[in-house]
């Protein structure tokens, strides 16, 4: 099977420095071009890399791999039989054997469909991956929660008024990922209805952290999705708050 992906280097990309490498996973009906070149139809995000090609230092590479269209014709990452993941462990391999990459700075993210492959690379690929950045995820690719059983950092988002997966969907993986990773046990404050909120989980074995938002200003622009959106912005914000509290999140490793 001939399968796609889209790389990008940095400009002044040194084959000497060992490069952080961040995968990007689209969401149901995204592509390769809606993450590279936004925005798309709903506007899901409205700048490159979810944000984080504005905050890039010039030592990372961003890798965007396409999903196959499933039979309600939306391209994602449905996973049957591990078949994404492989697809996942090629990609790295090619990258890995063309470029000179930190492996033990290689990242995933995602948002929905794209959240959901993220967990599932962090949940059976740990190995792989240092974190697992994910913005409104769900156990959805074909790994479910019993998988997950070795530390990994995580970062999650999740909008509190989500009507694609819910927020209640949302506090399942993270408790899975607080569990694996040893965290006391916290429940997430409450956002205000028109802001955000951030908890980095205390007693964890590996970095954990969570933001969760309200109904905010214009989050998204297809407002029928409500919650359920990558960069939310908070009233009189003009960028998203996310892509920063996402790219500290990675840039401590």
């Amino acid at each position: 099977m001939n399968r796609t992906y889209f790389l990008e280097t940095p400009d002044n990309y040194d084959s000497t420095l060992p490069h952080r490498t961040i995968f990007m996973f689209h969401w149901n009906y995204g592509s390769i071009e809606a993450i590279v070149n936004p925005p798309d139809a709903d506007r899901n995000t409205d700048r490159p890399f979810y944000g984080m090609g504005d905050l890039t230092d010039g030592q990372t590479i961003f890798v965007v791999p396409q999903g196959l269209v499933n039979p309600n014709g939306g391209a994602g990452w449905a996973n049957p039989n591990g078949r994404d993941v492989t697809f996942t462990d090629d990609v790295l391999a090619a990258v890995s054997a063309d470029l000179c990459i930190d492996t033990s700075r290689v990242f995933t993210t995602g948002f929905s469909y794209g959240a959901g492959m993220s967990v599932a690379l962090a949940c059976v690929r740990p190995d792989k991956f240092r974190a697992a950045v994910v913005y409104a995820p769900a156990f959805i690719s074909g790994v479910n929660a019993a998988q997950c059983t070795r530390p990994i950092a995580f970062f999650q988002s999740h909008g509190v008024d989500d009507q694609v997966l819910n927020f209640q969907t949302g506090l399942g993986v993270l408790s899975t990922f607080t569990g694996v990773n040893g965290c006391s046990p916290q429940t997430p404050p409450t956002p205000a209805a028109d802001g955000h909120t951030c908890t980095s989980y205390e007693g964890c074995s590996v970095p954990t952290r969570f933001c969760s938002f309200g109904a905010g200003q214009g989050n998204p622009f297809n407002t029928s999705l409500r919650g359920h959106y990558p960069t939310s912005k908070d009233p009189g914000q003009s960028t998203s708050w996310v892509p920063a509290e996402a790219w500290s999140f990675i840039t401590q490793f």
